[in-house]
């Protein structure tokens, strides 16, 4: 089953551990389209409060730089493909600007 959800679910799962992903399985459960601010803002509060494993979370992001600086602060692990983001196990989280959304589905 895949869901998107937008910050203000992310703030409920904050507060309630409904899906129970403190595992270290290799499968990815959370898929992130954005590696930008934004999105590195909410992958860190999900890494740190420890919702998701970082090996459980992939990060699509065009640009290399990003990529590279979020593999290495974060452990986790990333693409530029936005259909293996979107082939998570779980959630796709679109951490992008409206303006973009087009080109990215």
């Amino acid at each position: 089953m895949l869901s998107i959800i937008g910050v203000n679910q992310l703030r409920w799962l904050n507060n309630y551990d409904v899906l129970g992903m403190k595992s270290k399985s290799s499968k990815i459960h959370f898929g992130m389209i954005g590696g930008g601010v934004m999105g590195e803002a909410i992958l860190s509060r999900l890494i740190r409060q420890g919702i998701y494993a970082a090996e459980s979370i992939l990060v699509s992001e065009p640009q290399p730089e990003r990529r590279a600086l979020l593999q290495q602060q974060y452990q986790v692990q990333v693409s530029s493909d936005n259909q293996a983001a979107a082939e998570t196990e779980e959630i796709l989280l679109l951490a992008i600007k409206p303006q973009i959304l087009s080109k990215v589905v």
